[in-house]
């Protein structure tokens, strides 16, 4: 199961119930550079390299990069990736966290590809960056491993409507591979609604959004 939310791991109430007319400026220079420190603080990532000679399940949807040509594989062999993962979460995350994991397909007839499957990732802040520069990390990382070339897959199920998980990777290039959430998804950023629920599902990027996630930041 997947979990994440916006809660800031920080709260500053004490500060925010004071008058701004009388806060000094040796005050407002210090909780700025408490901001500052937070944010060079880096995302959390957890991601594992799966190959495709583990004959690990795959849905539907995916471009052909991301299917494995061997086939042939022993139903015995059969995998999904939440044994890949061994991930089984215990408690409810209340910060800006994402945790992965996924059903089991028990007729599979297409298998990934050697890719990395995004496990986790948790931020520091919320909304500060972080959790943005941590993915393109790992697409920099992808694409210089000639075995992966820039394929990152995870498995998207919110814990709720206020979820905003698929919205940040929506953004970052990411897409579902039923095109029927991908299309309520646009709608819902196009829209500015920030409640919804979207049934659970693989999610990929594209060879061609991979340029606009390393430049995320830069141009949006």
């Amino acid at each position: 199961m997947l979990v994440s939310g916006n809660i800031p791991v920080t709260s500053y109430q004490d500060l925010a119930s004071r008058k701004i007319s009388t806060l000094g400026t040796r005050e407002i220079s210090g909780y700025a550079s408490i901001l500052q420190e937070k944010k060079k603080q880096k995302a959390k990532i957890k991601y594992k390299k799966i190959m495709a000679a583990d004959g690990i399940a795959a849905p539907d949807g995916l471009p052909e990069e991301y299917y494995s040509s061997g086939g042939g594989l022993k139903t015995s062999l059969i995998k999904t990736v939440r044994q890949c993962l061994n991930i089984l979460p215990e408690k409810n995350y209340e910060n800006n966290f994402f945790l992965s994991g996924v059903v089991v397909d028990e007729y599979p007839s297409k298998y990934f590809n050697t890719c990395y499957l995004l496990a986790a990732i948790e931020s520091p802040i919320p909304f500060e960056g972080a959790g943005t520069e941590a993915m393109q990390s790992l697409v920099e990382k992808s694409m210089l491993d000639d075995d992966t070339c820039g394929r990152i897959i995870l498995y998207m199920s919110q814990l709720s409507d206020k979820d905003t998980s698929p919205k940040f990777f929506y953004k970052l290039g990411f897409r579902y591979t039923e095109e029927n959430s991908n299309i309520i998804l646009k709608e819902m950023i196009d829209k500015n609604i920030y409640e919804f629920y979207l049934p659970p599902g693989y999610m990929y990027l594209p060879k061609e959004n991979i340029q606009k996630l390393l430049r995320y930041g830069q141009l949006f």
